[in-house]
């Protein structure tokens, strides 16, 4: 989080020689409905991701009107997926779960803070009946009042038919890599939360160094629904928020996925 726009500058060049590039992001999955059709033991999953990065850290997370109109990418790492990924047997076939860069089309920046952001989207071919973990980690975060470092944003993907016999889609959200806040001053901070199959929704903190990586203590009070962050600004700088979007069957409690959501 972003305070007072004139200090924040003179902030950025004092700690810039120390400061690292990663400004946030968030991943969300898809189940294309075509390929769920007929005897197929796989689906096509689509994967989007969205990051953001320090735009004069490096030539791959620069990024201007140019680099829009050109549709030239940003990124820095992969994605990859965490566990038994490589062993999965369907009918006799052995399938990978493969892993693919951060690379994504630069959609947005700012000079004034210093940022670059992308969006795009892959499409994967995994086994139906798999539940795995995707994680893009690296390091290190931009300098921050708590924490820092290493980043991790890790999305469940699970590929199992629900009970009423169709696929799930995963939550999706967005947020700015920068919410400015004012010192002195308590803000409540809307989180969007959306989901294609009517799902119910709740959001909470990360809870370990895969879901969060060097930004895991809570900033703040955070409801689960609607999603809302309430944050007392008292201190000069950035926050790192890591917060985990999940749908989930009111009845049982079952957690049918969940999603990032990094800034």
């Amino acid at each position: 989080m972003a305070y007072q726009q004139v200090a924040l500058i003179v902030l950025l060049t004092i700690i810039s020689i120390n400061a690292s590039h990663y400004r946030g992001g968030s991943l969300s999955w898809s189940i294309h409905d075509d390929s769920t059709n007929g005897s197929s033991s796989t689906v096509v999953v689509r994967i989007t991701q969205r990051h953001s990065y320090r735009k004069t850290y490096s030539v791959n997370t620069y990024c201007n009107q140019t680099t829009i109109a050109s549709n030239n990418v940003i990124g820095d790492g992969n994605v990859i997926c965490l566990g038994d990924c490589s062993g999965y047997s369907v009918n006799g076939t052995y399938y990978i779960i493969p892993t693919f860069d951060t690379y994504v089309p630069c959609t947005d920046f700012s000079d004034e803070f210093d940022y670059s952001s992308g969006e795009g989207s892959v499409d994967v071919i995994v086994p139906k009946d798999t539940r795995f973990t995707y994680a893009v980690q690296s390091c290190c975060w931009i300098s921050l009042l708590h924490g820092g470092n290493d980043w991790s944003l890790a999305l469940v993907v699970d590929t199992h038919q629900r009970r009423n016999g169709k696929y799930n889609n995963s939550p999706k959200t967005s947020s700015s890599p920068v919410v400015q806040v004012q010192i002195g001053q308590t803000h409540v901070i809307p989180i969007p939360m959306a989901d294609s199959d009517g799902d119910a929704l709740r959001c909470r903190w990360g809870q370990n160094q895969i879901e969060c990586g060097g930004i895991c203590d809570p900033k703040g009070t955070l409801q689960q629904f609607p999603c809302q962050l309430s944050y007392e600004a008292t201190t000069l700088g950035y926050e790192g928020v890591a917060l985990v979007i999940e749908d989930y069957d009111p009845v049982t409690n079952e957690t049918y996925s969940s999603i990032p959501l990094q800034f």
